[in-house]
């Protein structure tokens, strides 16, 4: 529980890295709310476009400099900086006592993610990552097989996931409009300095995010190999192999692809257990598990898991008015997604099996 619950007045929310997904999702999700909070202060690079970003949602102050926003009193700051500035920015945050909204990849080293996680507790506050699966049926279905009727110890997994976003990692923009607020910098995915690799931080961080937010399992060693296409340390394409301390081995795909119209991301998890197994389809919209009492099949209706990500900035709205919600992707699923990327890239580099401190 926090120390600090926002009771009787409008919870003041700031913004690190107002860029294409703060504008387009986090933002516009918590204005469904305006009556509860208070845009106050905003900071993103440029400042014709922080201005024009911060008159769009009235916010009260913008700058480019994250510690004038940090000095702002905040309860609830969104941290959707480029992924190198996200552990800066998140300690600032929950140092000066605000709630965090952090996206992923949470960090790019363990041990700044366990920096994070000890801070947190100390403060009583709460991160919450904004992995929008984690708060949608196709989660939330299996989660209460899962802990309903179960599939006893976890002893094998299948882990695939597959997006259209290979142009981008290669230096494109997403978005031809023309509009800086709807343009991603091809710096923030394509410099490796600046995202700390290619698709495995990009994109894969959603599968590992809604497997280890289904499944506690802390990962024990990595095996991998990367495929590097034009730009340097930007991975477009991996294979993982993953031993658990409880001795589960995991097989994880991961695969950026050039745009194709009408696209969803590919996600395929399979887990099997002891006493059973669950097969899960995010683009296909259906759950299947199987225990010996027989097949529960869920079929949740065509395209309505379709990625979006409302859930977690009301989520964390809510849990910072202290009301009783489930943090689905809370830092210690950030932190097992961390150690499995950042060990597969030092096993690519190291060419061996390498041992997750």
């Amino acid at each position: 529980m926090s120390n600090k619950v926002v009771t009787g007045r409008r919870v003041r929310v700031g913004v690190i890295g107002a860029g294409v997904w703060a504008i387009q999702s986090h933002l516009p999700t918590l204005m469904k709310r305006s009556n509860e909070i208070e845009f106050v202060g905003l900071c993103r690079l440029g400042r014709d476009e922080a201005r024009k970003t911060a008159e769009r949602f009235g916010f009260q102050k913008f700058s480019e400099d994250y510690r004038e926003i940090i000095d702002m009193e905040l309860d609830y700051v969104i941290v959707s900086s480029p992924a190198s500035f996200h552990f800066q920015h998140a300690k600032a945050a929950l140092e000066s006592g605000a709630h965090v909204l952090l996206e992923k990849p949470v960090t790019l080293r363990t041990t700044d993610c366990k920096e994070l996680i000890n801070l947190s507790t100390k403060n009583k506050l709460n991160v919450l990552i904004p992995l929008g699966w984690n708060y949608m049926p196709i989660f939330l279905r299996a989660q209460e097989l899962i802990e309903e009727v179960g599939i006893g110890e976890v002893e094998n997994i299948d882990l695939q996931m597959a997006s259209s976003i290979k142009d981008l990692l290669l230096g494109d923009s997403m978005d031809s409009s023309g509009n800086p607020e709807l343009s991603v910098d091809p710096k923030t995915y394509g410099n490796a300095s600046i995202a700390g690799g290619g698709y495995l931080n990009s994109g894969f961080t959603h599968a590992l995010g809604y497997f280890f937010g289904l499944f506690n399992l802390e990962p024990q060693t990595v095996f991998a190999k990367l495929f590097y296409d034009k730009k340097p340390g930007i991975e477009t394409h991996a294979a993982l192999t993953v031993s658990f301390k409880n001795g589960a081995l995991a097989s994880m795909s991961a695969s950026a692809f050039h745009v194709a119209t009408q696209m969803r991301h590919r996600v395929r998890l399979s887990a099997y257990g002891s006493k059973g197994h669950l097969e899960v389809s995010i683009d296909g919209d259906w759950i299947r598990f199987w225990t010996p009492k027989g097949l529960v099949e869920l079929d949740l209706g065509q395209g309505t898991q379709r990625y979006h990500c409302e859930g977690p900035p009301i989520a964390l709205l809510d849990l910072v008015q202290g009301k009783k919600v489930c943090n689905n992707s809370a830092l210690g699923v950030g932190l097992r997604s961390v150690a499995v990327v950042e060990n597969a890239h030092l096993s690519n580099e190291r060419r061996e099996l390498v041992r997750v401190p």
